[in-house]
């Protein structure tokens, strides 16, 4: 109920917010390098929208789909470090950010996409969409889940947080392996963000500007991506972040390998 006092409103917060707050504490203690980067995106978003007999598929799904097929070739960059040693997973797991309402109130809801490794573009956009239709009554629900959390004091709740993802396994389970913010489809321009990241690697997909580019000896007007490439400093040095993010935007740009896999079985196959 708003509340108005002398010259300002006082707004009521609701308690789903304090998850927002602890998550930013927790990941403000690890030691992050960031890395801006963009990608030529202008044929393969034609692609997309004219791929699935007419039916768009989602750039974010796109994304989401080179970065899985990337970390298969760069498996150290979604390892943790746990009791001394590196644990690299088998399969990528992704979490993806959907902003859904609670008590008048962006709420980042996360949901992890499964071995995105190893499944196909059209099958990960339907998963996104699904998602993106999941009504306020879905989401009112798992903040009820766990009211009894947020009620703790801050100091608890987030040493439970820090406590429950020290293992790998469960982090794994709870979060996935890696992170993927996608803000751009609220944007008119090209821009970066900066994450707070939870994971070893997470990739924040930002705006989309028209900008000059060479292609073929000429200087013509292409769509390019903005990004920004977040990596734990303790798991993961410069130079491999760096030959990384040049694989995952050769593989971005890579169209003729999103054709052959939308022309394959309606884009369903399996490992690159």
């Amino acid at each position: 109920m708003l509340e108005r006092v002398e010259d300002f409103t006082r707004i009521p917060v609701p308690a789903s917010r304090r998850f927002v707050v602890d998550a930013a504490a927790v990941a403000l203690r690890r030691p992050i390098i960031h890395g801006l980067f963009e990608a030529d995106v202008t044929e393969a978003r034609v692609a997309l929208r004219t791929a699935a007999d007419g039916a768009p598929l989602s750039l974010t799904a796109y994304v989401v789909w080179c970065l899985g097929r990337t970390l298969v070739r760069h498996p150290r960059m979604h390892g943790y470090l746990h009791r001394g040693d590196l644990v690299v997973f088998d399969r990528v797991d992704a979490t993806v950010i959907v902003e859904t309402d609670e008590g008048g109130f962006s709420f980042p809801r996360a949901h992890v996409l499964r071995d995105i490794g190893g499944r196909g573009l059209l099958d990960i956009h339907r998963e996104i969409r699904s998602l993106q239709a999941t009504t306020h009554s879905d989401t009112a629900q798992r903040v009820r889940s766990i009211r009894g959390l947020l009620l703790l004091p801050a100091v608890v709740r987030r040493l439970i947080y820090r406590t429950y993802l020290r293992d790998p396994g469960r982090r794994r389970r709870m979060m996935g392996t890696v992170a993927v913010t996608s803000i751009g489809m609220n944007a008119e321009r090209g821009f970066w963000g900066i994450a707070l990241p939870q994971h070893t690697l997470q990739l924040v997909v930002g705006g989309i500007a028209a900008k000059p580019r060479f292609v073929d000896g000429h200087v013509v007007e292409r769509e390019l991506l903005s990004m920004t490439l977040a990596v734990d400093h303790d798991v993961v040095d410069g130079a491999p972040a760096v030959r990384f993010a040049d694989d995952l935007i050769t593989t971005l740009e890579d169209l003729e390998r999103l054709r052959r896999h939308l022309d394959s079985d309606a884009g369903e196959v399996t490992r690159p």
